[in-house]
C-alpha cells in the first residue's frame, strides 16, 4: 500500500510540475449547472434532469493539492417509465468536501465526500386526464452521503466542472421497501475569484 501511495504521489508531482496554482491562495467559485439523476434499484427508471447552483471555496496549500468545500442546491430524483409516468422529486442542499489535484495547466481532478441535507421529497404522477402529487419527506432519509468524483478545467477564471456523485446510503426508510441510492451526474459552469 505504501508503494502505491508513493507511486501516485510521484505521478501527481510530475504531472503538476507545470501547474499554475498559487500556494496559500483562497478562492471562491459561484456556479450553476444541471444534474442528471436517478435512483438505483427502481424498475423501468430513467434519468431526471434538474438544476444545481451554489458556490465552492478552495484553499491551495501545495502547488498541486488544494482543499475545497461548498454549498450547492440540487434538484435530483428519478422518472419511472410506467403508466401515469410517476417521478420522484428530491431536493438537497449538498455540502461537498474534496481534495483537488492540479494535474496539468488548468486541469483538476477532485474527490472526497459529500453530505446532502434533504429539503423536499415528493412523488408526482400524471396521465389519462389525472394529475397528482404527494409528500414523502417523512419516508425519505434526511441526510444523503455520497462520494463525488470529478474533473474540471479552469481558464481565465472560468471553470467547467463535471462530477459523478455515488450514493452510499439508502434514500428511503424501510416503510417504502426500497433499497435505492442516489446516482447523480452534475455539469456546471462557474467563475473563480481569488479572495
Amino acid at each position: 500500500m505504501k508503494k502505491v501511495i508513493t507511486c501516485v504521489a510521484v505521478i501527481l508531482a510530475t504531472m503538476g510540475a507545470k501547474a499554475q496554482s498559487t500556494v496559500g491562495e483562497f478562492s471562491i467559485q459561484p456556479k450553476v449547472g444541471m444534474s442528471i439523476s436517478s435512483l438505483t434499484d427502481i424498475d423501468d427508471s430513467k434519468s431526471k434532469i434538474g438544476f444545481v447552483a451554489g458556490a465552492e471555496v478552495r484553499y491551495q496549500f501545495h502547488p498541486i493539492i488544494g482543499v475545497e468545500g461548498g454549498l450547492l442546491y440540487a434538484m435530483q430524483g428519478v422518472k419511472v417509465d410506467q403508466e401515469l409516468d410517476p417521478q420522484i422529486n428530491l431536493e438537497y442542499v449538498n455540502m461537498p468536501i474534496m481534495a483537488s489535484f492540479n494535474v496539468y495547466k488548468g486541469l483538476f481532478l477532485r474527490t472526497g465526500v459529500q453530505f446532502g441535507f434533504l429539503t423536499k421529497s415528493e412523488i408526482e404522477a400524471s396521465g389519462q386526464g389525472l394529475k397528482g402529487e404527494g409528500d414523502i419527506k417523512d419516508n425519505t432519509e434526511s441526510v444523503d452521503i455520497s462520494i463525488p468524483f470529478g474533473v474540471s478545467y479552469e481558464y481565465k477564471g472560468f471553470v467547467l466542472d463535471a462530477r459523478y456523485n455515488l450514493g452510499l446510503n439508502k434514500t428511503f426508510d424501510s416503510d417504502l421497501d426500497l433499497d435505492s441510492k442516489n446516482s447523480v451526474f452534475n455539469i456546471s459552469l462557474g467563475y473563480r475569484f481569488t479572495i
